[in-house]
């Protein structure tokens, strides 16, 4: 799973029992982190098996970032930096450290109410239900395979949403679980305001977090992930 996250050329391993390194040569900080954080999301979207039997019920990772030669110049001097970083992110969990002035945050609503789709113009729309909401994309359940970079024409009706709005969004994540299939998408324009479509009765405490769908890498300084 952290392979699939990676460019080639790219390293990953095992380093000790439950922690692993990533070595990206050549990319920026702001590339790093969005590398870290595809990595972090992808693990937090996959279902393992008997992960309900953890605290949180739900198995996630942190992860901590470490530049050469701005943090470090030594790789055993690199690890310690992103060691470092690691146990920092470990107090909050489910996060990467340092936050990175450059990451995308957005706010994500962890709400549930029913949505339709179409895969394309004049298809039927199919009923889904809503896993969370951000303003860069949503999370969906439904019982439809759904290939990955397939665009959809999403529609959130009344009495289940506030308004009617049809939103186009492109699946970038897909994980079935049994006859259900979740699926990560990426709206094409940002939602400015994500408040309004909410409907009172499905509010909760919102969850500041980076947002999964990250940028690809470009090319700078060389960051360690641990």
């Amino acid at each position: 799973m952290i392979r699939e996250s990676l460019r080639d050329g790219d390293l990953a391993a095992r380093y000790g029992g439950e922690e692993f390194a990533v070595y990206l040569p050549g990319v920026s900080e702001q590339a790093a982190h969005a590398v870290a954080e595809r990595i972090r999301g992808a693990i937090e979207a996959e279902a393992f098996p008997h992960e309900k039997m953890l605290d949180r019920k739900r198995l996630t990772i942190s992860g901590g970032v470490a530049l050469y030669p701005r943090d470090a110049t030594t790789m055993l001097s690199l690890v310690d930096a992103a060691d470092k970083q690691l146990y920092k992110a470990k107090g909050i969990r489910n996060a990467i450290f340092p936050s990175g002035q450059d990451r995308r945050r957005s706010t994500r609503r962890p709400i549930r109410s029913l949505v339709e789709f179409a895969s394309f113009e004049g298809a039927l729309f199919r009923p889904a239900l809503s896993h969370d909401l951000s303003p860069y994309g949503m999370k969906l359940g439904c019982e439809t395979l759904i290939t990955p970079d397939t665009v959809l024409s999403l529609r959130l009706t009344r009495p289940f949403w506030p308004e009617n709005v049809t939103i186009s969004a492109t699946v970038r994540q897909v994980h079935r679980q049994g006859s259900l299939v979740y699926v990560g998408l990426e709206f094409a324009e940002p939602l400015n305001d994500i408040d309004h479509l909410i409907p009172e009765a499905l509010r909760r405490p919102q969850n500041e977090g980076a947002h999964p769908l990250s940028p690809p890498p470009s090319a700078n300084d060389t960051p360690l992930l641990s």
